[in-house]
């Protein structure tokens, strides 16, 4: 979720929003994955803003 463009241009409040309301349109539950590389071979990072989330919410 978090773009390299937002971190290079400091848009950083911008892409928290959207993962915000990415969040808030679930209904019922949500489904967040990630995975550690890409189809290339690089590693990936997950997303600062998930550790964010309130420990209520994760199960």
């Amino acid at each position: 979720m978090l773009c390299y463009y937002s971190v290079s241009d400091n848009k950083l409040e911008e892409e928290k929003r959207l993962f915000y309301v990415a969040m808030t349109r679930a209904k019922r539950r949500l489904f967040i994955s990630a995975y550690s590389r890409d189809s290339r071979g690089f590693s990936k990072f997950r997303s600062k803003f998930i550790n964010q989330i309130p420990e209520a919410y994760i199960q």
